[in-house]
């Protein structure tokens, strides 16, 4: 369990810090103020709109087809990343074994709101569902959840 937490934090962290201190301050100030930005612009992120081909019910090996319409503000696609989860529900509110892949933006927005696509396939039987979730992204980031920052639609 150690060596995970190891591997999976800390080797990371040191190798974002080399990354960051290679190039002097610039990369870290960079990032600090991409932080700063989102922190001012986060709050701007609307999932307006989530539609899917999902009907009352799907078969192992169905694909899940899902496009949502997000509004982001001051922030561009490159800042975040929109993805679809799809996992078992536990009667609850949460998701367990859940899948996450990026969905892709089109091009061009309509009337400042980006279309996201993705499509995924039905892999377990059972209660099923899926949802969207916006999240930060910097090639800089150790991890996408450091900042505490996510938007469920």
């Amino acid at each position: 369990m150690t060596s995970d937490y190891v591997r999976d934090y800390y080797l990371d962290a040191g190798k974002n810090f080399v990354s960051l201190a290679g190039d002097g301050p610039s990369r870290a100030k960079g990032l600090a103020a991409w932080r700063e930005r989102l922190r001012k612009s986060w709050d701007g992120i609307r999932v307006e709109e989530v539609e899917s081909n999902v009907e009352a019910s799907l078969v192992v090996g169905d694909r899940i087809e899902v496009q949502a319409h997000v509004r982001l503000g001051d922030l561009e696609p490159e800042d975040v990343e929109i993805q679809l989860c799809v996992g078992g529900f536990d009667g609850g509110e949460y998701m367990k074994d859940s899948l996450s892949g990026r969905m892709v933006p089109d091009p061009d927005p309509k009337d400042g709101v980006y279309v996201y696509r993705a499509s995924m396939p039905c892999t377990r039987s059972g209660r099923r569902g899926f949802a969207v979730r916006v999240i930060p992204h910097h090639e800089d980031l150790v991890h996408p959840f450091i900042s505490g920052k996510v938007i469920w639609g």
